[in-house]
C-alpha cells in the first residue's frame, strides 16, 4: 500500500500543470444604464504568459492595462496579483486566487489587507468565471496590448 501510495504521489508531481497561456475574458455588468437597467456589459482581459510554474502577463480593462505579477500555478491551482504600477506613487497590489478547469478559469479577487498596517478595510473578495479566448483576432489583440503596456499606457498616470 506505501508504494502504491508513493508511485501516485511521485506521478502527481510529474503531471504538467493545466494549461494557463494564452487569453482569457470575462464580462461585468456596466454601469450608468437608463431606467434602473445596468449599461453594455463591460469585457475584461488576462494574458497569462506561463513559465513552468510561474507566470506573468496583463490585465485588460477597458481603461488600464496592469501588470500580472507573482503567479504561481500548481495543477489546477492558480495565485496572482495585479500591480498598478504604471506611476510615481507606490505600487498597489490586487490578490487573485483561481481554479483552472479546461477552458474556465474560476478568479476571486480579495480586497482589502485585513489586519495589515495601512490597510484599506475588511478583507472582501469577488468572483469571476472567465473563458478562453480562441480566434485569429484575439492575436492582434494581445499584440494591441502588450504595446500600450510597454508604451506606458493604462494605470493611473499612465
Amino acid at each position: 500500500m506505501f508504494r502504491l501510495a508513493s508511485c501516485v504521489l511521485f506521478l502527481s508531481a510529474l503531471a504538467p500543470a493545466a494549461d494557463l497561456a494564452g487569453t482569457w475574458q470575462f464580462e461585468q455588468a456596466g454601469r450608468g444604464g437608463r431606467g434602473g437597467q445596468p449599461g453594455a456589459a463591460i469585457v475584461n482581459t488576462f494574458i497569462f504568459k506561463v513559465d513552468g510554474a510561474r507566470f506573468t502577463g496583463a490585465y485588460a480593462t477597458p481603461q488600464q492595462v496592469l501588470d500580472i505579477v507573482n503567479g504561481s500555478i500548481n495543477g489546477g491551482e492558480v495565485t496572482f496579483q495585479t500591480s498598478d504600477d504604471h506611476s510615481a506613487i507606490p505600487a498597489r497590489l490586487a490578490n487573485y486566487t483561481g481554479t483552472l478547469e479546461g477552458d474556465r478559469l474560476t478568479l476571486t479577487l480579495v480586497t482589502g489587507q485585513q489586519g495589515a498596517r495601512g490597510g484599506r478595510g475588511p478583507q472582501t473578495s469577488a468572483t469571476a468565471q472567465a473563458t478562453r479566448v480562441t480566434s485569429p483576432e484575439q492575436a492582434a489583440l494581445d499584440e494591441a496590448i502588450a504595446a500600450a503596456a510597454q508604451a506606458g499606457r493604462g494605470g493611473r498616470g499612465g
